[in-house]
């Protein structure tokens, strides 16, 4: 399996709340992210905003490819996850099943970590921790939210909505591909529940943000 190491940084080179450029902030640690396109180290460097008066200049400016393709505190990507749960409840294979699936992609995984991704993915599906909301929300404080709506599961679409900043899945939910009309109460929902954003960032077209 390739041990690749990929430089990546936000594909923003101004801040989204002032407008100003963007600076390097610090460079993280090499990251291990096992793709089912294969193995490889990221190097992150995070940016912050050059002006030392905009909320911005405290924050972190994350790589947007990494954090959709990699939930935080995990190795394996998200598309590992989804095929994981494809495997198990579309094609109701067992775990020694998919286990041999994943070897033959060159994934050795073990059990237990198997059964962990397993429960992730239906965590994702379902909406992630709806009961911890007011203590995420207190947390959290400003915020600016990240939206991706790469990754799909039978005929639908998982949309994850995140704190850009922290990379922290707020909440994920599944529409039909391609019903934009049924996007705009999943963005209310996010909102009502941890409140109104200072901005948000989208690799999603950008009709969907105007709505």
């Amino acid at each position: 399996m390739s041990q690749e190491v990929v430089d990546v940084t936000t594909g923003m080179s101004e801040c989204p709340l002032c407008g100003a450029r963007l600076v390097k902030k610090y460079n993280m640690n090499p990251r291990r992210v096992i793709t089912l396109n294969g193995e490889y180290r990221a190097l992150e460097r995070v940016l912050r905003c050059s002006n030392s008066g905009c909320p911005g200049h405290s924050m972190s400016f994350r790589s947007e490819e990494l954090q959709a393709s990699v939930i935080p505190k995990k190795i394996f990507g998200l598309d590992v996850i989804m095929y994981i749960g494809e495997l198990r409840y579309k094609e109701h294979k067992s775990y020694d099943e998919i286990t041999e699936a994943l070897e033959e992609r060159s994934i050795k995984i073990s059990m237990g970590e198997l059964t962990n991704l397993t429960r992730t993915f239906e965590s994702l599906i379902k909406g992630w921790h709806d009961e911890r909301i007011q203590e995420i929300r207190e947390k959290l404080g400003k915020y600016v939210l990240s939206i991706d709506g790469t990754y799909s599961y039978k005929d639908e679409t998982l949309y994850i909505f995140r704190s850009y900043e922290q990379g922290l899945v707020l909440y994920a939910a599944t529409i039909e591909k391609n019903d934009t009309a049924h996007f705009q109460p999943l963005l209310e929902k996010v909102v009502g529940m941890y409140g109104t954003p200072m901005a948000v960032i989208s690799d999603m077209q950008q009709r969907l943000l105007r709505r």
